[in-house]
């Protein structure tokens, strides 16, 4: 991104905006990524890279003399349990937003904080697919080139490297086994060259759980039971089982399982819950007395969001096998990182990282043995997840929040297990008390809440997918090996690329010189925090940002008009199906939100989603810089500028207010200042120069495919192995590898120093 030319920028008599910054990496040269596993040669670490034993489909250890139950024998270095929450931001936690109203419980992620440190001041990018990346790379979206959420026209050079220097290889040099299990979504299965096992490709030895980047979509005809919906029809039930409209509850019905067995008289959720369907005739009117004819009517292998779902099992050197789970998706994630922890050998360091769906759209009632016992869905609230006949024009926001409430306080519940029966915790009351020194636990969300569901004060409006507060601000939790001081709280700046600095750190790993130079770091130390509670703050600066991720030429985005947020797109939906499913309605006539607006077609009053953004911080100053969309160019200020300080809700949230608009001191559309005090001003310069200067280090080498900071034979080699086909290696992103790429490596071509 760069500032357009003709957006004019005001001057006041002591002060002047910069216009010269060069802004995102859509502007820069994308770091070029490239290779497959069988063509790529990871930079070598300081010892030979340990892996986990093999495991078979089912998870268990195949090498003899493996423990049926987790070890005893504890390692020198600590072991790591990884939880990463999906789409949950600060707002949504009592901890983090003291303000807030009918939050969700979470007593176990409260008794961590008890037992840990909060980090009450921590930044994320603004959707999940550059913050993931950071965390297992800790280097900044514009150096990996991961913009945005990897959808599935993602091409590879829009995904993680395979080249990267991910946490799992980073770990290896210090003999720790590493899985991942739930969601990935590093990148996108579609367009990478490794397929569904494209986790394998960037270093994790075992993965279980999807590649995408949330569940399939609900399932509104009920495993094929109704019919579906007419086009432009709403459904008759919106969240994947039949409600009673005379309780408004879940209907109670005859429940039936894959082995063609039945059971009557059940609540629909609970039916999904325990792995069944419920059985309703073709009309969707419940099925009370179950019999072999209905349960034949059921397709079992249809998707249900959170309740049946696709996962998908790559262990290195075996290959990957799909798998269909009737099972509510965080309690799945839990079961498989609980036999791959099982599984360890004594003696072995390892770190499981388990990223939960919840709170990801779609939104679904939970199971109700994961809820608190005073639990109760309001009479009043209907079940509403997406369009429902009789509600089109009503405000769901409320039942959106109140299935989420749900699911957070599932998902917590399921935290709360894994460290229980994975032997690191008790039970304590609805919380968990800690007891195992050796093990670190690390809970963080990877970006702000989704509009439908953030809670006050924060500001629905700027949330996930942007870099304002709501969409940055997370969670963050760490408890047990290694933390002095328990039950405090640090309000240094930390950034989630940090977790990639502290992961190695907490495994006595010197990051800075096992890290290649050629892979410039934006992590920060963060482990002072945990060691002593007086440590000093490290960062300076904080920094997020988004943008667009490439597609091949005349691809195909469109312009996506999101009636909730009154907010026009063009560059993150890939296709109708994915507008739609997001509340948004597809101009498919209209390559650009712009060329709608010039229409007419869509009416007046609605805003353009800017196609790239960042924020840089010094903890009290805010800068934003947009990149503008060509009809707002020279009419909109490109610049946002705020004093957390005394923005709204200071005092309420600790001291860094909110972002609204009301609070910003560029306060016209020419970015005049008439109210910034010298400080203000001193702070803004310094701002635009760390940012400005934050950018141009990351220019890549034109033709580096492998990230080694040199061109030669390898990247010609590496192109020759893909030729022909899609590839990181594709330069000039016309979806081929060809000569059209290699004469990019030649041209950019240095050798071996």
């Amino acid at each position: 991104m760069s500032i357009p030319a003709n957006n004019s920028v005001a001057t006041s008599g002591r002060f002047r905006f910069s216009v010269a910054m060069c802004l995102m990496a859509t502007s820069l040269t994308l770091p070029a990524h490239g290779g497959s596993e069988k063509d790529r040669t990871v930079p070598d670490t300081k010892s030979p890279a340990k892996t986990a034993p093999a495991l078979s489909s089912n998870g268990k250890a195949d090498s003899k003399g493996t423990n049926a139950q987790r070890s005893t024998g504890a390692p020198t270095k600590p072991n790591i349990v990884f939880v990463i929450i999906d789409d949950a931001g600060s707002d949504s936690f009592t901890r983090w937003n003291p303000a807030g109203i009918a939050l969700p419980q979470t007593p176990v992620i409260d008794s961590l904080c008890d037992q840990g440190v909060r980090f009450s001041n921590v930044w994320a990018m603004p959707q999940c697919s550059p913050s993931r990346v950071a965390m297992m790379t800790g280097r900044y979206p514009f150096r990996t080139g991961v913009m945005n959420a990897c959808l599935g026209n993602a091409p590879p050079r829009s995904q993680a490297s395979p080249y990267e220097y991910t946490l799992p290889r980073l770990l290896s040099t210090a003999g720790y086994s590493t899985a991942y299990i739930g969601k990935f979504h590093l990148g996108d299965a579609a367009l990478n060259p490794e397929g569904i096992n494209y986790a394998n490709g960037l270093g994790f030895p075992y993965f279980n759980g999807t590649p995408l980047g949330g569940v399939s979509p609900l399932d509104t005809t009920l495993a094929r039971q109704m019919p579906a919906p007419a086009s432009g029809t709403a459904p008759l039930y919106s969240c994947g089982f039949p409600v009673d409209s005379a309780t408004n509850a879940p209907a109670v019905c005859s429940c039936g399982f894959p082995d063609q067995t039945w059971v009557d008289g059940m609540d629909a959720v609970e039916c999904l819950a325990v792995g069944g369907v419920p059985l309703v005739d073709a009309a969707g009117t419940p099925v009370l007395v179950g019999s072999a004819a209905a349960v034949a009517r059921v397709d079992f292998t249809v998707d249900n969001a959170h309740f049946v779902n696709s996962r998908i099992l790559a262990v290195e050197g075996q290959k990957p096998t799909a798998i269909t789970e009737h099972k509510y998706s965080p309690s799945s994630d839990v079961d498989h990182a609980l036999t791959w922890i099982r599984a360890q050998p004594a003696g072995t360091p390892w770190m499981c990282t388990v990223g939960l769906m919840n709170a990801h759209d779609p939104y679904q009632p939970a199971p109700a043995n994961l809820l608190p016992a005073d639990a109760e869905w309001p009479a009043a609230l209907p079940y509403i997840c997406d369009t429902q006949v009789g509600y089109e024009d009503v405000d769901t926001d409320p039942s959106k929040k109140g299935m989420t409430n749900q699911m957070l306080s599932a998902s917590d519940r399921e935290i709360g297990r894994l460290l229980v029966q994975g032997g690191f915790a008790s039970w304590s009351g609805n919380g968990v008390t800690l007891t195992d020194p050796n093990t670190l636990v690390v809970v963080v969300s990877d970006n702000g809440s989704y509009e439908p569901v953030v809670r006050l004060p924060y500001n629905k409006d700027q949330a996930k997918g942007y870099v304002n507060q709501s969409g940055v601000s997370v969670p963050l939790v760490i408890a047990g090996a290694g933390v002095a001081s328990p039950n405090r709280s640090v309000d240094a700046m930390v950034n989630v690329a940090d977790l990639y600095q502290l992961f190695g750190e907490v495994a006595n790993i010197d990051v800075r010189a096992t890290v290649p130079a050629s892979h410039a770091l934006d992590a920060q130390s963060m482990i002072g925090y945990l060691r002593d509670a007086n440590a000093p703050a490290v960062r300076t600066f904080n920094f997020t940002q988004n943008g667009t991720n490439l597609s091949f030429p005349g691809g195909i985005f469109r312009a996506c008009l999101l009636k909730s947020l009154q907010t026009c797109t063009d560059t993150t939906f890939p296709g109708a199906t994915v507008c739609d499913l997001q509340g948004g309605v597809w101009y498919e006539g209209y390559a650009t939100c712009c060329d709608l607006r010039d229409s007419g077609e869509a009416g007046t009053g609605w805003g353009i989603l800017s196609p790239a953004a960042l924020a840089v911080t010094d903890g009290r100053y805010k800068l934003i810089v947009k990149e503008l969309p060509s009809c707002e160019q020279g009419t909109v200020c490109a610049y946002e500028f705020y004093d957390l300080s005394t923005a709204p809700f200071a005092k309420a949230l600790g001291g860094r207010g909110i972002d609204y608009p009301s609070a910003n001191l560029l306060s016209d559309t020419a970015c005049t200042d008439t109210q910034l005090t010298p400080e203000a001003e001193f702070a803004f310069t310094t701002l635009d120069t760390y940012a400005r200067n934050l950018l141009a280090s990351g220019t890549a080498v034109l033709g580096d495919g492998n990230l080694d900071g040199v061109v030669d034979a390898a990247d010609i080699s590496a192109i020759l192995n893909w030729w022909g086909g899609q590839s990181v290696y594709d330069f000039n992103n016309d979806g081929t590898t060809n000569g059209d790429d290699l004469t990019q490596v030649l041209i950019g071509w240095t050798g071996r120093p």
